[in-house]
């Protein structure tokens, strides 16, 4: 009978021992399944999405000949920008950016010379938007005898402006928060701001954007397209209060238009939180207008 119990006995430990490992496997399972689905969740939140670059460009010049690189730096910018470029157009892709460049003959301004004019018609589709997105950028160049030559000045022109340097991160904002062209810029406008000027309290000579960031024309325009940025977005009515956090960082730039421009938009906001900040601009700015204009601004500031 004890022979009997202790057989019995057995049996269940046995019995018990095997259903704790189907029960521990079975959890393992659901567990690695549960992981394994967060982790697809997350790489799906990961922006990669691809396009496809049509680009139809002209140009006046003798022989054909671009001077400009317009499709590398196209593509330049939206490769940093987190999109995945496809040569084929026959090739699956979620998006598509064409554009059709354009340089022409500007003014005769001597017998022998004209300026020209650089037009570029942007149209940015795919990805869920409920319909393309459009825009076109038109630059003339200045023609004068002693200043930049007129296609020089054009390109320039066309290089700053805010929808053109920052197309790959309104392209992402259009994608990913599926807005307005605006919204778009604004944001990219801010997150290079961030980049260009990281710290508020570095040096102006210090202020420089990462290696990724910083390149080629981007370099050279950078404090330009921030000071065009400023004031089509203020053009679009978008509110100083709005602009406020960009103008405090670049009152470090290099650029004495940016920095006067910045001062006299936080005057415009009347953010007297930068009262402090302005006060080293107004002793120490190398440029007399801008230490002007935020002394002006300091006399308006409450006294602490």
């Amino acid at each position: 009978m004890i022979g009997s119990r202790r057989f019995v006995w057995t049996g269940l430990k046995e019995l018990l021992k095997k259903l704790t490992m189907i029960l521990c496997g079975l959890v393992l399972s659901l567990w690695g399944d549960e992981w394994s689905l967060a982790r697809t969740s997350e790489e799906k939140f990961v922006f990669n999405p691809t396009i496809f670059v049509n680009i139809d460009a002209t140009t006046w010049k003798t022989r054909g000949r671009f001077l400009y690189d317009l499709e590398g730096t196209i593509l330049k910018k939206v490769g940093l920008a987190g999109f995945q470029v496809v040569r084929d157009v026959t090739q699956p892709h979620e998006c598509e950016l064409l554009v059709v460049y354009r340089e022409e003959q500007g003014e005769q301004y001597r017998i022998d010379a004209w300026g020209t004019t650089i037009q570029g018609d942007f149209r940015f589709s795919g990805m869920a938007l409920p319909h393309p997105v459009s825009w076109t950028i038109v630059e003339k160049s200045k023609n004068a005898l002693f200043t930049s030559p007129p296609y020089l000045d054009a390109l320039m022109k066309f290089e700053s402006h805010p929808y053109y340097f920052f197309l790959g991160g309104v392209l992402r904002y259009l994608v990913e928060q599926n807005g307005q062209l605006e919204g778009g810029l604004l944001t990219a406008f801010e997150q290079q701001v961030n980049l260009a000027y990281p710290q508020s309290s570095v040096r102006r000579e210090e202020s420089t954007a990462p290696d990724h960031f910083m390149e080629s024309s981007n370099a050279v325009y950078q404090d330009l397209a921030f000071q065009r940025a400023f004031a089509e977005l203020r053009r679009q009515g978008v509110s100083e209060q709005k602009l406020v956090p960009m103008a405090r960082k670049v009152l470090l730039s290099p650029a004495r238009a940016l920095r006067l421009q910045a001062v006299q938009l936080l005057a415009q906001a009347e953010d007297f939180e930068s009262c402090s900040r302005l006060q080293g601009v107004a002793k120490q700015d190398a440029d007399l207008e801008v230490r002007t204009e935020a002394q002006q601004f300091l006399s308006k500031c409450p006294s602490s």
